[in-house]
């Protein structure tokens, strides 16, 4: 796998640690080498818990993993559900039956015990006994909790929640102690270890919890500090509005206490009403609690499911997909979910499917960290909009990776490329033409029209086709457009699209709903507040910033049709627009600020 196990080479490295010190507590060394050596699969729950401790900010990652840990965490998802709607006895029957000899590794367990500690809790255990608990499930995967400051470990963030569950529950026992911790948590955060998503999700929890102790020692200026930080945290992830919000609303009460107002004051409140209010306008309680997400996936695909759907996606028989690589009885076995091939095996089947042939994989092949990192940086030049700096990296990347690949030329020279509009004499019409072709590279087109829900695509095929959405408005093209739209909501259904990739899936629709502007105006309106809901429901900030920017472009266009506007439709919809602007200013989003900025100047 070498995606997983370079990038992991390469940021022990950069941070001057060993194999044996991240792994430290997950689990048996053999089994990391077996899967650094392709022996095993890697196992998604573990690699994300030492991605978490490298402090790597992306962990959405394409991952094919096997039927075996599919079910597995289907069984946590639902334990964890049953748990949160106190469905108590069946959630402890099915942990009775989850890896029932404790034959897996250290994570496993310590999710059978995380779950009886949620089960305790709403059962109203005493202080004392949650604090047991919650220290021995740290204590399963971080042997040396309380021997070393905190500063010293790596911790994923799952290890650092049941920390801070741990210090919330010991304020009843000994209040010293878990003011003591929490502030350890604090200069916690500040390593180069600890990526900015865990300190946009734990880092207000702190405050929040320490908030009281602040102001008794008459100390609201420093807290006023601590929530700006917390917030700025926040704005870097793109989607933690909820701890924006009680930030927010933390820091007008110490503004209020210690009398300062003015701008600063002002902007405060405006930020927050306005993320309330789309909260309340969207009927979506603001309860998100990480401490029933921690165990959850995205991108995730079962290895047999994916082989046939790419099979009858290119149109190969289970017999030609085996020669050369395996016996067919090998492919049948696992598109039956009877069995799942060995990772070598696996990974040639997937090349042969059009696939990178890696079981975890982003976007383009793995060339080295420093290339992934820039890759990276690019997708962030687009969000913010650097055209300049978005053109001057990606003539560095394809100078650094193979562009005769069909992944980089799909990614870079398509998507990446239309996006930041780099090649400016190309029309639409030309786009189109360009787009289709980079997709035929990987995808039988007609196939993909004619069985849109027995297949599947990758991410990058999957950007190409909102590409060609795009294009196809602009060039007019609204019949083609049309087949691709329904097209594409038939594979949402096929294959449970929001829930295994939800940030895909609203990127995608948001191409949807604008192009149905063109064919149905009414439903491209129904579409685009539904998926506002959706983006609140999921956090997805910046899509959603994009997705109230067409509620106000329907909204215009619907009256515009017959007439122009009146004053009071006109400051209808320059109020909507401007909820768009600010959730984009909130997250720092240039290029959708801008696309807002100019819509208001034309109403």
């Amino acid at each position: 796998m070498p995606f997983i196990n370079e990038y992991i080479d390469y940021k022990l490295e950069k941070l001057g640690i060993t194999m044996a010190q991240l792994s430290r507590g997950l689990g048996y060394q053999n089994i990391i080498y077996k899967v650094v050596s392709c022996e095993v699969s890697p196992e998604k729950m573990l690699i994300d818990n030492m991605l978490h401790r490298l402090g790597i900010e992306r962990v959405d990652f394409e991952w094919y993993i096997s039927k075996t840990e599919y079910e597995l965490y289907i069984s946590r998802k639902n334990i964890i559900t049953l748990i949160k709607e106190e469905k108590l006895e069946q959630a402890k029957t099915l942990i009775e039956e989850y890896d029932p000899n404790n034959k897996l590794n250290n994570l496993h367990k310590q999710f059978k015990m995380y779950a009886n500690a949620l089960i305790a809790e709403k059962c109203n255990e005493l202080p004392q006994n949650l604090v047991d608990m919650y220290k021995n499930i740290i204590l399963q995967t971080v042997p040396e909790f309380e021997q070393v400051p905190l500063k010293q470990l790596l911790l994923s963030q799952a290890e650092v929640c049941f920390i801070v569950e741990y210090a919330y529950h010991m304020k009843s026992v000994n209040h010293s102690q878990a003011i003591t911790l929490y502030f350890e948590l604090l200069k916690f955060f500040t390593t180069t270890s600890v990526s900015t998503q865990i300190k946009a999700i734990f880092y207000p929890k702190v405050i929040l919890n320490i908030a009281g102790y602040l102001v008794k020692q008459q100390k609201e200026v420093t807290l006023i500090s601590l929530c700006d930080k917390a917030i700025g945290y926040a704005r870097e992830n793109f989607k933690e509005f909820i701890q924006i919000s009680q930030m927010l609303e933390l820091k007008i009460k110490m503004m209020k206490r210690v009398s300062r107002g003015g701008r600063e004051l002002k902007h405060a409140k405006k930020w927050h009403k306005t993320i309330i209010e789309m909260y309340q306008s969207q009927d979506v309680e603001m309860t998100f609690d990480i401490k029933y997400e921690i165990y959850n996936f995205e991108d995730y695909y079962v290895i047999g499911d994916m082989i046939k759907r790419r099979r009858i996606l290119l149109g190969i028989s289970q017999a030609k997909l085996a020669e050369n690589i395996c016996d067919i009885k090998t492919i049948y076995r696992a598109e039956k979910g009877q069995s799942t091939p060995h990772p070598k095996i696996t990974m040639q089947i997937f090349k042969k499917l059009g696939l990178m042939g890696d079981l975890c994989c982003y976007r383009i092949p793995f060339v080295d960290g420093e290339t992934y990192e820039l890759h990276l940086q690019i997708s962030n030049y687009i969000s913010i909009g650097d055209k300049e700096k978005l053109y001057d990296s990606i003539i560095k990347l394809k100078n650094s990776i193979d562009m005769d690949d069909t992944y980089n030329i799909q990614w870079i020279d398509g998507y990446l490329a239309y996006k930041g509009k780099l090649y400016d004499q190309r029309d639409a019409n030309q786009w189109v033409i360009y787009l289709k072709h980079l997709l035929s590279l990987t995808v039988d087109i007609k196939t993909l029209l004619s069985k849109p829900h027995e297949v599947y695509l990758t991410e990058v095929e999957i950007f190409l086709i909102a590409s060609m959405i795009d294009s196809l408005r602009e060039s007019g093209q609204v019949d083609y457009m049309k087949q691709i739209i329904e097209m594409i909501y038939q594979y949402f259904e096929g294959i449970n699209f929001s829930v295994v990739s939800p940030m895909p899936y609203i990127a995608l629709c948001n191409r949807n709903i604008n192009g149905l502007q063109y064919i149905d105006l009414s439903l491209s309106n129904q579409k685009a507040i539904s998926l506002i809901k959706f983006c609140v429901q999921s956090n997805n900030v910046y899509e959603m910033c994009l997705t109230t920017l067409m509620v106000a472009k329907n909204y215009r266009k619907q009256i515009e049709i017959s007439r122009p506007m009146n004053d009071d439709e006109r400051k209808k919809c320059i109020e909507i627009l401007n909820k768009a602007y600010i959730f984009a200013k909130i997250i720092k989003a240039q290029q959708v600020i801008q696309m807002v900025t100019n819509e208001i100047d034309t109403v």
